[in-house]
């Protein structure tokens, strides 16, 4: 999942290491290719548009991004948007920018570099690997609850807008870095 919400990045950082599943079927309405950003009319969804549309019943590494539309533009241009004025969005965007000037083909390819950028940008000491396999004993599979944001309480930080919207939660962890920005990781302990 590109850009994951907060509670997943908690999760993982409780974890000795996390593992990426690029085996898992692509779901419509999921994770998979979306992320949400606290804008000033509330949560907005950026959605990276798939090749054969959100009907399909593969396995995430065998989804592609449909180059076709403006994607990678129109994410760059909301974010920076919605986040110029964040205190920590300078520190973060020459980086970040890579990921949306970079071609890519493949949602897994994308997802997962997202997910390392993350992972560096927190300064994580676990380790993201390609699930091969899944054994049997103690694996914790949380994909499909990170949709139910109000079933999980979140530390509340400052976000840009949020004498208009309140506090809006299920954010993805670039809400966090962008406001702010080394200390948003101790939101996740």
């Amino acid at each position: 999942m590109p850009f994951p919400p907060l509670l997943w990045w908690r999760e993982a950082l409780a974890s000795s290491a996390v593992r990426l599943d690029a085996a898992e079927p692509f779901r419509k309405m999921g994770l998979r290719n979306r992320y949400r950003l606290a804008s000033s009319n509330g949560p907005l969804w950026l959605t990276i548009p798939v090749v054969g549309g959100r009907e399909q019943r593969r396995p995430v590494a065998e989804i592609a991004i449909d180059n076709r539309l403006p994607w990678q533009r129109n994410h760059w241009r909301s974010l920076v948007s919605i986040y110029r004025r964040t205190p920590f969005f300078e520190h973060y965007e020459p980086s970040l920018q890579l990921l949306f000037t970079t071609p890519y083909e493949s949602l897994a390819a994308f997802n997962a570099d997202s997910v390392e950028w993350c992972r560096k940008a927190l300064r994580m000491a676990q380790t993201l690997e390609p699930a091969t396999d899944f054994p049997e004993i103690n694996l914790r599979d949380r994909r499909e609850r990170w949709l139910d944001f109000g079933q999980f309480p979140e530390k509340a930080y400052t976000q840009p807008f949020l004498e208009r919207t309140g506090f809006l939660r299920g954010m993805s962890i670039l809400d966090a870095l962008f406001n702010e920005g080394p200390a948003a990781a101790a939101l996740l302990k």
